[in-house]
């Protein structure tokens, strides 16, 4: 991977921190208008995800892989990446987009997405 941003290494250290944030690390970094979708759950608002996090388990391990920040102006940025997470003995695999924007010079998110990565069908 080529030399990082500040920036860059910022919103990866907070994306990877969502994995293990419980709520009132959602409640501090999630912007007010945040969305979210997850395969199964739909689409969430803050305050279903904030109360989705305190209801359950957070994850024991995630291994980001192929990690890109795509800046959209001075203020926003999308990072995508594929997750490889472990929460005892299951394993999930997703693809994974988030949006950032900086509110008063602190990055929130605003955005973000699972696709599943689902195992190839045999015959």
């Amino acid at each position: 991977m080529a030399e990082m941003e500040p920036n860059d290494r910022e919103i990866l250290g907070l994306e990877r921190s969502f994995w293990f944030g419980d709520a009132p690390f959602y409640e501090a970094n999630l912007a007010a208008n945040c969305r979210m979708t997850f395969p199964g759950l739909g689409l969430l608002d803050r305050d279903q995800a904030i109360a989705g996090i305190a209801a359950g388990p957070r994850w024991d391990s995630v291994e980001m892989r192929d990690e890109k920040v795509q800046p959209l102006g001075v203020d926003a940025a999308v990072v995508s990446y594929a997750a490889r997470a472990r929460r005892g003995e299951e394993v999930y695999e997703a693809l994974v987009g988030s949006t950032y924007v900086r509110e008063s010079g602190t990055w929130k998110l605003t955005y973000h997405q699972h696709t599943p990565v689902l195992a190839p069908a045999t015959n």
